[in-house]
This record gives C-alpha cells, sequence and structure tokens, in this order.
C-alpha cells in the first residue's frame, strides 16, 4: 500500500534545535521523541492559530483548533516508509481512540533532514489485530 506523505520542511534553526534537543541516542525513547517534537512543527505548520493543549487519556497531543479539540496519536520510525513490521499500539486506550477515528501521525526517517509524515486513518487506511500489543496492518491486507 503506497499512502501519500507530507515532508517536514525543518527550517536551519528548527533543525539546529531538534539535533541539540532530541539527538540520536540509538534508544526507541530517542525516535519517540524525536517523533514528537517532529508531530508539533508539523501540527503548528497545519493548524495556523491552534493551540496545544492537554490530550484524552491515550492520545500523545492534542491541538485547540477553531473551537474543535483534536487529539492525535504519532508513532515514529527512524526507517523510511511506513514500516508496518514495527507499527504498534500498546494501549487499550489508545487503540479505542484511533477507532473512534483520531489520526495517527506516522513520521519516518526522524533523524533525517526531511522526515516524512502520514497521516493515518482507521479503518481506511489500517486495521487493528490485537496481539499482547496491537499490531497495525495496512487496510487492503485481510
Amino acid at each position: 500500500m503506497s499512502k501519500p506523505f507530507t515532508q517536514i520542511q525543518l527550517t536551519d534553526a528548527q533543525w539546529l534545535e531538534i539535533e541539540a534537543a532530541r539527538p540520536d541516542s540509538g534508544s526507541s525513547g530517542a525516535v519517540k521523541g524525536r517523533a514528537e517534537a517532529l508531530a508539533r512543527i508539523h501540527i503548528f505548520e497545519n493548524y495556523p492559530g491552534g493551540e496545544f493543549v492537554a490530550p484524552c487519556n491515550g492520545a500523545d497531543m492534542a491541538v485547540l483548533y477553531q473551537g474543535a479539540k483534536i487529539n492525535f496519536e504519532v508513532k515514529g520510525t527512524r526507517s523510511p516508509g511506513i514500516d508496518w513490521q514495527r507499527l504498534k499500539v500498546s494501549s487499550s486506550h489508545s487503540c479505542r481512540l484511533l477507532m473512534s477515528g483520531i489520526p495517527m501521525l506516522r513520521i519516518s526517517s526522524v533523524f533525517s533532514r526531511i522526515p516524512l509524515v502520514y497521516t493515518l486513518t482507521y479503518p481506511q487506511d489500517f486495521r487493528l489485530q490485537e496481539e499482547p500489543r496491537w499490531s497495525v496492518h495496512p487496510a487492503s491486507e485481510a
């Protein structure tokens, strides 16, 4: 499945700031931190005038935009592309929110100068398969 993506065009200042604040230590925590920082930039650019607010239980971040609260699940990977094999949802709260329609921002190539954002929505773009965690698979795969 090929899904459209958006490139995050980091300014020189943003790149230097994110490199200093969220360096690649090789850990999954570094990927998560970098993905969340990139998601904030992406959301800020796509929801002008929006204000970051506390997310619902299970969401990673939320923005108040034009009077509506929009929650997001953020999943990062150092790999290019969506990397379905490594895309997991660990909490039942997150799973329920995704099934209710909140967008998942899959941010790939998190340590590159031009990371990519895939905005995925259940069930159009993916299905959830229960395991000890829920694995995420392309909607076109049955």
